[in-house]
């Protein structure tokens, strides 16, 4: 009977350790904008962002990717830019992804699992190569080369 309880309090516990990963993101309004991020994964968690717009018969006029950490439970992407001038008046999609956890410091395997197995919700998607990684999507759009506005 001991040992019934033992494992029933031992799996009860697995899940009180699990982290409900949230995300949000925005842009500072900027014709190079910069992607300011929170979220509660831990500190050193790796990130990346791709940021990609649109153009005439779904092509991809413009496309960027660049890596980041979580640090005090924030993130920045950017600022980005085209050669170094503002970007188009356009939709632009951002997609922050969790580089797989296996690659992600170790110290960072307590909470989130050595293959991600600690993380839930909505933004938790199984990775191809196994394991379990966060994937985010946004859109918004610069009204005038300078303000964006979220059109989700």
């Amino acid at each position: 009977m001991k040992k019934i309880i033992f494992l029933i309090l031992m799996m009860s516990s697995m899940n009180a350790l699990a982290i409900d990963v949230t995300m949000s993101i925005a842009s500072d309004g900027l014709g190079t904008p910069t992607i300011v991020g929170a979220t509660n994964l831990p500190d050193g968690i790796e990130l990346s962002a791709t940021v990609v717009q649109m153009g005439s018969k779904n092509i991809a006029s413009y496309v960027a990717m660049v890596y980041g950490t979580v640090k005090h439970g924030r993130f920045y992407f950017g600022p980005f830019s085209d050669d170094g001038m503002v970007l188009n008046i356009a939709p632009y999609a951002v997609d922050i992804s969790m580089v797989h956890p296996r690659l992600q410091p170790n110290e960072t395997w307590p909470i989130i699992g050595r293959d991600g197995e600690k993380l839930e919700g909505p933004l938790v998607e199984n990775c191809v190569i196994g394991g379990h990684i966060i994937g985010y999507k946004k859109t918004f759009q610069l009204v005038d080369g300078i303000n964006p506005r979220s059109t989700d």
